[in-house]
């Protein structure tokens, strides 16, 4: 919607400006070449400049965020972020084919696990959730990157130190209490970190203590060629694949160890991306 709107505002804005230039001048003539490059020009100084224009107020308002994290997150500040994650979508090209909705908790919030190829993940999760109350888990790097930065902790996404185990658990922890309290579901990747090989990286088996402790359904999801969208662009659009997987109420969770959660979601993942693993090699994948 973005997207079209900065096109519109373009035309229109080059049609004033195109005016101004070409009706006074009598040395113009219509549908000359002059003529066209003259539209042509000021429509692309019109969209580079309402592109620049809007980059700079994400730049501004990025300023403006404290440094303690969020809880609860201004309306104004989520319309604001979901549209610039539109805005970025329709940039790159990327299209999304969705498979599995239908088998979301309603009602409830959740722990969501999938597997993690590209930055682009992220910005599908938070595409496909925008509409409700949810943040992601994220590795602490990520939330010093320039302008998306202090977005992401705006935004009140969780950093969570894999290399520190006090303050992994203080986020394991405060993801918990976000479930039981009603107030956000959860996304993670328990791979850890962005996979560039074909297959999975070994899964951190911890972070499935969330859905155990927080008695809640554990959703399975896949999502493809997220590693191929910089690739593409600008050139070719990228058609993004977001499965759910299978959904696993608490019921049928509650009796299982993080360690045979974690092999259970890695297994349906595997058969869903058709991944030569076997169950042994599975087995000796979790961490």
């Amino acid at each position: 919607m973005l997207k079209k709107l900065n096109i519109i505002l373009a035309a229109i804005i080059s049609a004033v400006v195109s005016c101004i230039i070409i009706i006074p001048n009598d040395n113009i003539q219509v549908f000359s070449l002059k003529f066209f490059l003259i539209i042509i020009t000021t429509f692309i100084v019109s969209l580079v400049a309402i592109l620049l224009l809007i980059v700079l107020l994400y730049v501004i308002l990025s300023f403006t965020f404290r440094k303690e994290e969020y809880e609860n997150i201004p309306k104004g500040r989520k319309k604001l972020f979901n549209l610039g994650v539109e805005f970025i979508i329709d940039i790159v090209g990327v299209k999304v084919k969705y498979s599995g909705l239908e088998k979301l908790p309603k009602n409830q919030k959740f722990l969501i696990v999938a597997n993690h190829r590209g930055i682009f993940d992220a910005v599908l999760l938070c595409h496909t959730f925008r509409k409700e109350k949810f943040v992601a888990v994220s590795k602490p790097e990520n939330f010093t990157l320039p302008i998306a930065g202090p977005w992401i902790k705006g935004m009140g996404h969780l950093a969570i130190d894999r290399e520190n185990n006090r303050n992994a658990l203080k986020t394991i922890l405060k993801c918990i209490k976000y479930i039981e309290e009603d107030k956000y579901s959860i996304g993670i990747c328990p791979e850890g970190t962005r996979n560039k090989k074909e297959g999975l990286l070994p899964f951190k088996s911890g972070c499935f203590k969330i859905a155990s402790k927080a008695k809640c359904p554990l959703v399975i999801c896949t999502i493809t060629n997220a590693d191929k969208v910089f690739r593409n662009f600008p050139f070719k659009k990228t058609i993004m694949e977001f499965n759910i997987v299978d959904v696993i109420e608490y019921e049928d969770l509650k009796d299982l160890s993080t360690h045979e959660l974690a092999l259970l979601a890695r297994r349906k993942m595997v058969e869903n991306l058709k991944i030569n693993e076997s169950l042994e090699e599975s087995k000796q994948m979790i961490e």
